[in-house]
């Protein structure tokens, strides 16, 4: 295993995309002291299962408030599957409200966007927060995924961003001031991700790691050990195929994962068209702020509640708190709750004309990937792209250990 992440580390190096996934990294320098960050590491078995069928599921959102679903209230920083999917608010003008509940005349009336997406804050419980300092290291990864292509021709689309998150001086959380991530700081490409028609997935995973896992030794050698989210990696622009080649290996870094955020990509609809030609239950785009939440913690929020705060530069505080006072009133305010803050702009945008994009062709919206605990599709071959198009592709994934049998989530 260590071999064949080593030689990963090589590939990436003699291909010349080092540069494009970690900008400013000594190729040399990088590839030796890679290969002595997988000297001796034992792969998470359960993690490298949930990123190699990373794509193959969909997260969905629950209802809210929590007394019309079931979910039960459950501490401990170390829950896995469901319940450390994050459940989305969105800030408006009455408030904070679930997401799913926008209605389609507040999103793009149609056509093709273009998302941004910017870390504002992030905010962690007691128990999270207890965790990180106990295991002294944590990434936070970002996906936007194309539900469809630009263009027949080329192939899907992905962008994926990855921070690091290294403790204070003191090994502890850095102030909440430094907990903002900006995905466009490492490629400026991340800035601005096509959705053609409007319509795309979106994932936001955060997991918490001993600092002496593959994974944290691979993040510190490109970050240095910053007491912020650090940009780490960045994939602008790859192709869905790759970016699953690729899972394989970022999943076979982790050991003794404990998540903080842990989803699927979620379907998004940034146009009232997309919305209205849907058919699953997704999550509607537009901009503003979003609230994560994991289903574990607002489990124990009731609508009164989130009444009784606002949101202030990403930060939940009791209402009319002076700006001065928010850092101190950010952390005594739901001291059980976890979130992250997340600002988001969508514009229109106009793809290539061809079969894709907003115009006809493309496959029926929402179909082809199942939902967490089906059975994934059978793939077929990715369409061959012209070559003076076509994104790169990453050398193949090392060989990596069979995943355990059955399709239940661990820890990721």
């Amino acid at each position: 295993m260590a071999s064949g992440r080593r030689d990963f580390v090589k590939d990436l190096c003699a291909f010349g995309l080092l540069p494009a996934v970690a900008p400013g990294v000594a190729t040399d320098a990088f590839a030796q002291q890679a290969a002595a960050a997988f000297e001796g590491a034992a792969t998470d078995r359960a993690a490298y299962q949930f990123w190699s069928e990373f794509l193959d599921y969909r997260s969905t959102q629950v209802t809210w408030p929590p007394s019309s679903r079931g979910l039960t209230p459950s501490g401990g920083p170390a829950a896995s599957g469901v319940d450390r999917e994050p459940f989305f608010f969105h800030a408006g003008p009455s408030g904070l409200r679930p997401a799913i509940d926008i209605p389609a005349a507040d999103l793009l009336p149609g056509g093709d966007v273009a998302v941004s997406v910017n870390v504002v804050a992030f905010r962690p419980s007691d128990d999270d927060r207890a965790t990180f300092e106990r295991l002294q290291s944590a990434q936070l990864r970002l996906d936007l995924v194309q539900e469809r292509p630009v263009l027949d021709i080329l192939e899907t689309l992905a962008w994926t961003a990855i921070a690091a998150l290294h403790p204070d001086r003191m090994s502890r959380l850095p102030p909440l001031e430094n907990l903002s991530f900006d995905p466009s700081a490492g490629s400026q490409k991340m800035g601005s991700m096509l959705l053609p028609g409007g319509e795309g997935a979106w994932s936001v995973n955060l997991v918490a790691q001993k600092k002496e896992s593959a994974l944290s030794r691979f993040l510190t050698i490109l970050t240095g050990e910053i007491d912020r989210f650090a940009p780490a990696l960045g994939l602008p622009e790859i192709s869905k195929v790759a970016l699953g080649s690729f899972n394989k290996v970022y999943g076979a870094l982790h050991q003794d994962a404990q998540s903080i955020f842990k989803m699927n990509p979620i379907q998004v609809f940034a146009t009232s068209a997309a919305m209205g030609n849907r058919v699953s239950r997704g999550l509607p785009l537009r901009s503003g702020t979003y609230v994560l939440v994991p289903n574990q913690h607002v489990a124990t929020l009731t609508p009164e509640e989130m009444d009784s705060v606002e949101l202030k530069q990403g930060l939940l505080v009791p209402k009319n708190t002076p700006s001065m006072s928010l850092p101190e009133a950010a952390k005594s305010t739901f001291r059980n709750i976890t979130y992250t803050t997340i600002d988001v702009v969508v514009k229109p945008a106009q793809v290539p004309n061809g079969c894709g994009g907003s115009g006809g062709g493309a496959p029926q919206r929402g179909a082809g990937t199942p939902q967490r605990g089906a059975a994934p599709p059978a793939s077929a071959p990715p369409a061959q792209p012209p070559a003076q198009s076509a994104p790169a592709a990453p050398p193949a994934a090392p060989e990596t250990p069979a995943p355990p049998s059955g399709r239940g989530r661990g820890r990721g």
